[in-house]
């Protein structure tokens, strides 16, 4: 735990695949006959009283009892599931577009992005500093996407741009999470957040500047872990609010697509912008 804490640790495809299984070995966590975990090495496992979708897993009193943030009992592949379909998942991304029509190899992909991207989160939790977590989280998820992209067989990169402001000296700054490249031009833009919260205007206002300050016409999109959230009593809540989500599309400016790892279920009504990571690894970022 203490090489993410640290960071630099993991800097390839191959390195996420790696502590992810190390995670899982740790965890113990088995689906056969019911959730279940290595109690030498954890606390407990706890189901979130509101939707059992979701559950934690407490960490022992070596690391203060810590909890982690909520863990999707679907995408979370346990260590027997991911060591079985690693090499699979392997091949999956070297001919991704051929999974078009197969659903299961489509989710298999998901469920991979996901438990590589959660066992660092989790770990990270066992720190107990949120801001510090928050952090690191989101620039191990940045990295994933891209080296994920890029193992697919498409070309990206992370960009920061000055533009000057009117006909005065002074500028103003563009980070740009994922740049989508072909031949050396820009295809796509994107923004990759581990969730919309506190980010969700952000990424609208982005879109904007890009649109008033390039020439270029090309797809700006987002990519999002998900949009969940543990309270306090155990419970999990969405932090996806529909509303702004809908009035940014109308009075801003609508994205060209988002892309979420674990799809909220307030989020599913927005059918022709919000979609599951699948789609833009299998057909979208290809049409870019």
């Amino acid at each position: 735990m203490a090489s993410v804490d640290a960071q630099g640790s993991i800097k390839t495809l191959a390195d996420h695949l790696e502590f992810a299984e190390k995670f899982l070995d740790y965890t113990g966590l088995s689906k056969k006959d019911g959730l279940k975990i290595n109690q030498a090495n954890l606390q407990s496992l706890t189901v979130a009283i509101n939707n059992h979708d979701y559950y934690f897993i407490q960490f022992p009193q070596s690391v203060n009892f810590s909890l982690t943030r909520p863990i999707n009992k679907d995408l979370f592949l346990d260590i027997n599931e991911f060591s079985h379909n690693k090499s699979e998942f392997l091949k999956i991304i070297k001919s991704v577009r051929e999974i078009k029509d197969d659903s299961a190899k489509r989710e298999l992909l998901n469920c991979f992005v996901y438990t590589c991207q959660m066992s660092i989160a989790c770990t990270l939790d066992a720190f107990g500093n949120p801001n510090k977590a928050r952090k690191k989280n989101g620039a191990y998820f940045e990295n994933l996407i891209r080296y994920l992209v890029k193992e697919c067989g498409i070309e990206n990169s992370h960009a920061v741009e000055k533009i000057n402001i009117g006909d005065s000296e002074d500028t103003f700054s563009f980070e740009y999470d994922i740049v989508f490249e072909k031949e050396g031009q820009r295809r796509a833009i994107g923004q990759i957040k581990t969730s919309t919260k506190d980010h969700l205007d952000k990424i609208f206002l982005d879109k904007l500047f890009f649109q008033k300050c390039s020439s270029q016409d090309i797809p700006f999109i987002a990519v999002v872990l998900n949009d969940v959230q543990r309270t306090q009593s155990k419970k999990v809540s969405s932090t996806f609010l529909p509303g702004h989500y809908r009035a940014y599309s109308v009075y801003l400016t609508p994205l060209s697509g988002v892309y979420y790892v674990d799809v909220a279920t307030s989020a599913k009504q927005f059918k022709d912008s919000i979609h599951k990571l699948d789609q833009l690894l299998v057909e979208d970022m290809w049409d870019f």
